[in-house]
């Protein structure tokens, strides 16, 4: 609701629409459920191609651009599809929103931030050719020690597929099958 309004107010200030169109244009959009559900359906590039069979003006063209950058989840891509149908540079320029880009771009970096803390490094001797090496140089008529049974566990932890060919004997590690699925 918070972007709603926003949206309501830049295209009053800066692109001079009247309140009474503004509300109309984000009315439209909340009411009419059908039209909303088959523009979901509707790809980016069937919008942009039918903005330029429209032939709108630059101002219509700006302000349908806004209502689909605030519901994309790319902002960008409305321009890159019409860039790729070959619509005139001012049609293009009219669909760049600094202030969405920059918000998607802080986004964006917050979720790459978000997901490299999230995300778990294990060392090399842990990778999956690091324990098959070991495996293949232990040897199974001695005990094992911890190192051998958390490889073992490794590579029970292997994609299923990948399990179904892992072959352990004396003779080392066989039928070990990288990226099979």
């Amino acid at each position: 609701e918070i972007v709603r309004e926003i949206a309501k107010r830049i295209l009053q200030n800066r692109y001079g629409f009247s309140e009474d169109q503004v509300n109309d244009l984000f009315s439209i959009q909340k009411n009419d459920q059908c039209e909303n559900t088959h523009r979901e359906k509707e790809t980016i590039g069937e919008m942009a191609q039918q903005i330029l069979q429209d032939k709108l003006t630059i101002r219509d063209v700006r302000a349908e651009a806004y209502a689909l950058a605030l519901s994309a989840k790319n902002a960008n891509a409305g321009s890159s599809q019409l860039r790729n149908i070959g619509a005139l540079p001012q049609i293009i320029e009219a669909t760049k929103f600094p202030d969405i880009i920059e918000e998607a771009n802080k986004i964006q970096m917050n979720n790459r931030k978000k997901a490299e803390t999230k995300r778990i490094d294990y060392p090399d001797e842990f990778t999956l050719e690091s324990v098959k090496k070991r495996l293949d140089a232990y040897d199974i008529k001695t005990l094992p020690d911890y190192q051998a049974l958390a490889d073992i566990m490794v590579m029970l932890c292997i994609h299923p597929a990948e399990l179904r060919t892992l072959r352990i004997t004396d003779a080392g590690v066989t039928g070990y099958a990288k990226n099979r699925s």
